[in-house]
């Protein structure tokens, strides 16, 4: 963290939004027992780092070099799913590279809650109208539920139980026996299946998951609709870039490895909807920010009242430490704040007072004045 604060006052930057990974966990279950039978792989991320020390060294850096406004924020991977399976060695992570810079939260809790597969909070799958109909869809979701409560209910009292006097026929007196007896095995599976009820509460089935193929966008239609509730800003990270690698396991018996691949993705940039915008630089440009491309289609339909807020862009840099250090300055988010403070910073953010350029020729692009107004009665739109 101290090493990007001093690059961020070697460039003289004013304003920088540190958004390092909110989680780095996937995780593959056997089923039916797959929300406690499973093996996860989990990596660097603030999760593990701790989610208050994360926030409170940005906030000390804000008072090393006050001079430069910190703003903290998340890379948040809120989806993923398997395809294949590690019986037959095939076993693929798809779309855990889709990602989303989140910022402008103002609690602990709300960082530490943000939406994800690893993290919950992607919602249930519950009843409607029709009720009948809504069964019969997660039929044997409820089935193995209901079976869970009689397996756990029969275990539970069967783990004390009454025991028969027995009579010794050889002798005249009767030998004295405990009236109780534990048993072990009653109370292992009570406990078992115990642990199973209390993962699957509030015994609805999850809205979303990462056994059932790719269900995009409404798993990051809910982290959307989640940073909006909050007050925060979101934007599409990386929209452009596919992923592609191999990534070695230890599994045992089974593939050594995983294929992890993740597809670009700019259709999400009209398949969701009150997303704050999307990076258009570095990887933004050549299917959404072009002229008469996606952003200019999500533009359209603000203006035609499909959507309730317009698209803005900003421009981002995936450092993680080997990077050139020139290209920190490469891309650059002009703002039009009223102050330099960061509640004055994500009001020009959502105002949509900002702009973003790429350092393509060695020079910047600035703009010194833009301003939208009515000639007749000179109102200033911006």
């Amino acid at each position: 963290m101290g090493e990007l604060a001093g690059i961020a006052n070697t460039y003289g930057l004013d304003v920088a939004i540190i958004t390092d990974h909110d989680n780095m966990k996937v995780s593959y279950g056997i089923q039916p027992f797959q929300k406690f039978l499973k093996l996860s792989i989990k990596e660097n991320s603030i999760s593990t780092y701790s989610v208050e020390k994360y926030l409170q060294e940005i906030d000390q850096i804000n008072k090393i070099f006050p001079n430069i406004i910190f703003i903290p924020g998340v890379e948040a991977v809120p989806y993923y799913f398997w395809e294949g399976s590690p019986m037959y060695n095939n076993l693929k992570l798809r779309n855990w590279h889709t990602h989303f810079l989140v910022f402008g939260l103002n609690t602990v809790d709300a960082f530490k809650n943000i939406p994800s597969l690893a993290n919950g909070g992607l919602g249930y799958k519950k009843p409607g109208k029709d009720l009948m109909k809504y069964i019969s869809e997660n039929f044997m979701y409820f089935s193995m539920i209901a079976l869970y409560i009689i397996i756990f209910l029969i275990s539970f009292f069967n783990i004390i139980k009454r025991s028969r006097r027995r009579y010794d026929i050889a002798h005249i007196t009767r030998h004295k026996r405990k009236k109780y007896r534990f048993s072990k095995g009653a109370f292992l599976s009570a406990l078992i299946f115990g642990y199973v009820l209390y993962a699957e509460f509030p015994f609805l089935p999850d809205k979303y998951d990462q056994y059932h193929g790719n269900q995009s966008p409404g798993p990051y239609q809910e982290l959307i609709n989640y940073v909006n509730r909050k007050g925060g800003l979101i934007y599409f990270a990386h929209p452009e870039v596919s992923n592609s690698l191999v990534r070695p396991v230890k599994i045992p018996f089974l593939s050594q490895s995983i294929n992890i691949k993740t597809d670009a993705y700019p259709q999400l940039i009209t398949e969701t909807k009150n997303y704050t915008g999307f990076a258009i630089f570095w990887e933004g440009m050549k299917t959404i920010g072009r002229p008469g491309g996606l952003w200019d289609i999500a533009l359209d339909e603000y203006c035609r009242g499909y959507r309730s807020k317009p698209v803005y862009s900003i421009g981002e840099l995936d450092y993680e430490g080997e990077n050139d250090l020139n290209e920190v300055a490469a891309t650059n988010t002009f703002i039009f704040a009223k102050a330099r403070t960061r509640e004055a910073v994500y009001e020009a953010f959502r105002s949509g007072r900002s702009y973003a350029t790429r350092d393509f020729m060695g020079n910047k692009v600035l703009l010194d004045d833009f301003s939208v107004y009515d000639r007749l009665t000179r109102a200033n739109a911006f």
